[in-house]
């Protein structure tokens, strides 16, 4: 999935390899299939790729590797935000 992120809403120095959470930010309706609750939840994945923005406080795309079944979720997020997670752990904020 290609995420368009909002300049402060990724974590500094993301890129590929690292694991990542994907939530919906600010303003976002968690428009995602399903319940609100399964709707709001994070996204975890990895970083296949990250490029700057084209313009300075323009949009960061950053790719990231998730489950399929995490795919329609993911789709459905307004204002997305990109947290790194530790290396080791299962736990998403």
């Amino acid at each position: 999935m290609a995420f368009a992120v909002e300049a402060g809403s990724v974590s500094p120095g993301v890129a590929r390899g690292n694991r990542v959470a994907v939530l919906e930010g600010p303003g976002g309706t968690g428009g995602g299939a399903g319940d609100g609750k399964a709707a709001s939840a994070a996204v975890v994945g990895t970083v296949t790729g990250a490029k700057a923005p084209e313009s300075p406080g323009g949009a960061r795309v950053v790719t990231v590797l998730v489950e399929t079944g995490a795919v329609r979720r993911a789709a459905g997020m307004e204002h997305p935000r990109v947290v790194v997670l530790p290396a080791e752990g299962r736990e998403a904020p």
